[in-house]
């Protein structure tokens, strides 16, 4: 009798060994209020490494508060039976954290989810290019509702945190409207979606994998399956659990099991958007300018703005150069060119240049007696001035029996000479300027015994 309860003894410690090893695989701890199962990389203490990671989200029967029906179904099932979170990619091992998160109420909304998400990011070391979402069922809705939760076109709140959605038999995510279309959000921030659907349990999963290809080429996977005669069922041949391993698929052109696939799986990051605004021209006495830029990141947020001077004088000081709005002082005769540097959370650059031209201050003529009668005749006017493609000059009757007018460039090149003769009555005399470079040009305008000289300044 002894002999033969020693053995049953020491099977019975070995089993619960054994379980309890298991089970410390994954830490039961609160995410936001949520009860969570997490299992960390078993080097994650001793490095300062950034992980892919995985959240799960379970089946309507196991929403609520009670921790073991979290990790019945799932990676949290697969970690129980031992899985230690790693799997074997092209012969390098990659090591996940795994996050099995239980809703207290059925279908969160987007908001709640990402509020929870953003926790997990907080207190993991999450690789935010390779930050994965699955889920059976109720969980397959909650992962492809919260990447489609963004207006349509962005901007991406929702669907530009998530590398990759692996859908197992997932309820339709109809909520978010309009549906199917939601889903270009996804695939256009380079997310992609692995979506499993059992042969005789419709689920409308081709309906979205279509519509992301259409999208981005090669965005989705559709795998119809069989599994138990082809219900509702069957999670374990997927994740793994309950004395099962997850089957391998042929996923784009590889037999591979599900986390192998997302760990194959990492997020293009779409650069920011910058515009560095219009080119400016400043005409002495003022010798000071305003830059004002505008820069958005459709898939993650600014870290930092940058203004530099990369042409133009040496004078010029820039002040407020790290935000979106900077100012330059001291400015003198000549043509700066200022870039405007971007740089979005995940590192990506984007650029643009505004050109601020400073007008000379133009010399009237050395002889005081034409400079007293340029003085005096102000009703030589031109306008508009400065001007892109037509300047208007208005002649008073004093000036109009017989006049020329030249117009020359910096360099003294004659862009344009004009003789004529119209009595003696006001006139205005339209110039096309269409063909002048951005600059600033003299005018002289000859009569028998005047002349005067004014400024245009080409934009």
């Amino acid at each position: 009798m002894c002999k033969n309860f020693l053995p049953k003894v020491f099977l019975f410690s070995f089993f619960l060994l054994f379980a309890t090893i298991s089970r410390s695989q994954q830490t039961l701890t609160q995410i936001g209020g949520w009860n969570a199962y997490v299992h960390l990389p078993a080097n994650y203490a001793n490095t300062s490494v950034n992980y892919p990671t995985i959240i799960f989200f379970p089946g309507l029967g196991e929403v609520g508060t009670n921790p073991a029906a979290l990790i019945s179904n799932g990676p949290g099932a697969y970690i129980s039976q031992g899985w230690n979170g790693n799997v074997l990619v092209n012969s390098n091992t990659v090591e996940f954290i795994v996050i099995s998160i239980q809703p207290p109420a059925a279908y969160p909304p987007e908001s709640l989810i990402n509020s929870k998400i953003q926790l997990i990011k907080s207190a993991y070391r999450v690789d935010n290019n390779r930050l994965y979402l699955t889920g059976l069922s109720h969980g397959g809705w909650c992962s492809t509702t919260f990447v489609t939760g963004d207006a349509y076109g962005g901007p991406y709140t929702y669907a530009s945190q998530i590398a990759a959605v692996v859908e197992v038999e997932g309820v339709i995510p109809d909520d978010n409207s309009p549906y199917p279309n939601l889903f270009d959000n996804f695939a256009a921030t380079g997310g992609k979606l692995l979506g499993f659907e059992q042969a005789n349990d419709n689920r409308g999963m081709p309906t979205r994998v279509n519509r992301m290809n259409s999208t981005v080429a090669n965005s989705a996977i559709y795998v119809q399956t069989n599994f138990g005669g082809g219900g509702h069922c069957c999670w374990n041949q997927f994740y793994g659990g309950q004395g099962t391993t997850p089957v391998n698929f042929m996923l784009g052109g590889v037999s591979q099991n599900m986390y192998q696939w997302l760990a194959r799986q990492s997020r293009v990051n779409i650069p920011p958007l910058v515009n560095a605004g219009t080119d400016k021209t400043v005409i002495p006495p003022m010798s000071s300018a305003s830059l004002d830029g505008t820069a958005s990141d459709l898939d993650g947020s600014i870290a930092s703005y940058l203004w530099t001077k990369i042409a133009g004088p040496a004078t010029g000081i820039l002040t407020n150069a790290t935000t979106t709005q900077a100012s330059i002082s001291n400015l003198v005769q000549g043509d700066y060119l200022y870039e405007f540097k971007v740089t979005d959370n995940a590192g990506a650059v984007s650029k643009d240049t505004v050109d601020v031209m400073v007008a000379g201050v133009l010399a009237l003529d050395d002889n005081p007696a034409v400079a007293e009668t340029i003085r005096r005749n102000k009703a030589l006017v031109l306008y508009p001035n400065p001007a892109s493609d037509f300047i208007n000059l208005k002649i008073p009757k004093e000036y109009a029996d017989v006049y020329s007018i030249s117009i020359t460039d910096e360099y003294g090149n004659i862009m344009m000479k004009k003789s004529v003769n119209r009595g003696r009555e006001a006139f205005t005399e339209v110039i096309n300027i269409k063909h002048f470079q951005k600059g600033v040009y003299t005018l002289q305008f000859f009569t028998k015994d005047q002349k005067l000289i004014r400024k245009i300044i080409k934009l």
